[in-house]
This record gives C-alpha cells, structure tokens and sequence, in this order.
C-alpha cells in the first residue's frame, strides 16, 4: 500500500519505483520500489487525488505499459502488479476541474466502486465495531467478550462525520477506560454515551473477542470522573475537561502498565506531551505498593 498524501512530491517517483545509489543525495544504496516489491501481487495507492499533475504522468506510463525505471537508472524494469486505487474525492469531478488528468483516469477507470460514508450503511457499525473492540481488546490485554446493546444502538444512531477512523478512535477509549466482560454505554465518550437510542438494534450473532486474563479491578477514578465520566455539574467547561483528561490519562497508564511508550501511543500524543500531563495533574506514574 502506498499512501500517496504522505509522499513528499520530490520523493514520490523514488517510493514506487525504486532508486540506485547516488541517485540523488542520500541514496547511499540500491533500494527497490513498491511496484518492484509487489511482484505479481496487488499494489494499492491509496489517496491516489492527492497526487499532483506531474506525479500523475509518471505513474501513467506503468499503468499504460507496465515499464518504468528506477530514478537514476537506465534499465527498463516491468512490472506484473495489479494495480487498485483509492480516492477521497470524485475524480470525475476533479478531472472537469483539471485538477487530475483525464487520460490517467480512464486507464484507472476499468472497475469503480463506490462505498458510502457510515452514516449511510448503519447495518454495517455494530459488525464494524465489534471487530475494532476485538483488535483493541487483545492489544490492551483486555476481558472484553461483547458490547451491550444500547452500546450498539448509540453507535448506529451517531453520524460519523470522521467515518471509519473516527469510529476507531472512540473505540479505543471506550476499550481503555472499560471495566468487565462488556462494553458498555457509559464506556462511550460523550455524547455519544449520553443517551439510549430510539429503538435497539436486532439481535445479531455472538461474538468472542481474543481475551487476555480478565483485568484487574480499576483504581478508585478520581473526584469528577465517574463512570459516565460527567464532571460535576458546578465544574466550568474548563475543569470538566481537565478533570476528564486527567482520568483518560491515569486510566491509560494503569491499563499499559505505566509503560510510558505504550500510553502515548494509545493516546495520540508524543511521549513529551504525557511526561508534561503526568507532572500536571500529579499523576501515580508506577503501580502503588
């Protein structure tokens, strides 16, 4: 997979092609492409509008032919990948824009598929979210073996406005700070587990997650932090959600061990930033004996 909105414009032909030494400053070695690395296989690029127009004209010519060479080489390689695009955007559209071009864009257009935001295919959440608990349930070392059915009805109810990655990225706090064989609605961040949905999803089959040891009892949560975790309703917006972070992070940290590393990457933050949290909230950062 090659996610092209991640590559530098000037490094883009070097990624899927390939370069050979002394190509260009820093290519102190021959190193092989994706398309090269793909062999027979599938080479998806991914974000594929996200390309400029002279990033588009390299890639027509392999597309057309199957030829390319490395940047800085003269052999003529050839490549047998299948090749599979992903787009954020109707390049149709972007094609009557000029923003990309139209003769790579029919090459691409042999088969389309289109796939619909979640808001749009509710069926498909809780069998989603289920397999997201599941990847995150044995990476935390978690016992969870289901999510509860309001749990589910409150995430076929939301709008998903961040689609699939915001989906994931509630979910991995929802897993964090649980407690029990269920995912529960008060484990959802607000608002999302605010309230019950209208009417309950229909039963749907069992599911069991990969389950490490059942987790330990959690620590007594700190004042504000509740297991709806709803500041008090004195508290300005300020406090709440000092008092939330403050209860997210400890949470985190007990349930990676105080493996500082580990804690920051569950939280979406640099090491730093949870060095600098941990001294501001006065955090426990080792187990208490």
């Amino acid at each position: 997979m090659v996610p092209c909105g991640a590559q530098p414009p000037n490094l883009f032909e070097s990624t899927i092609f390939g370069h050979v030494k002394g190509a260009f400053t820093g290519a102190h070695q021959t190193r092989p492409g994706k398309f090269a690395a793909a062999g027979k296989g599938t080479i998806l690029l991914d974000e594929i509008d996200t390309l400029g127009l002279e990033q588009q004209a390299s890639l027509l010519r392999v597309i057309e032919t199957g030829e390319y060479e490395p940047v800085g080489g003269n052999e003529t390689l050839r490549s047998e990948a299948r090749i599979l695009v992903a787009s954020n955007w109707d390049l149709e559209d972007a094609v009557a824009k000029d923003r990309f071009r139209q003769d790579l864009f029919y090459r691409l257009n042999v088969m389309a598929f289109h796939l619909p935001p979640l808001r749009k295919r509710r069926q498909d959440i809780g069998l989603l979210a289920r397999g997201i608990v599941a990847q995150f349930n044995g990476r935390f070392g978690k016992g969870l073996f289901d999510i509860a059915p309001d749990a589910v009805a409150a995430l076929e109810n939301h709008t998903w406005p961040g689609n699939i990655r915001q989906l994931e990225n509630v979910l991995q706090e929802a897993v964090l700070i649980s407690a029990g064989p269920e995912l529960t609605l008060q484990d959802l961040p607000i608002p999302l587990g605010r309230g019950h949905a209208a009417e309950p999803p229909a039963p749907g089959p069992v599911f069991s997650f990969p389950a490490a040891e059942q987790p330990a009892p959690r620590a007594a949560e700190p004042a504000g932090y509740g297991n709806g975790h709803t500041p008090a309703p004195s508290d300005t917006l300020l406090q709440g959600r000092a008092t939330y972070e403050r209860g997210l992070i400890q949470h985190t940290l007990e349930s990676c061990k105080f493996n500082r590393s580990r804690a920051a990457r569950a939280l979406g933050i640099s090491r730093v930033t949870l060095y600098k949290k941990i001294k501001q909230y006065g955090l426990a950062e080792s187990p208490a004996h």
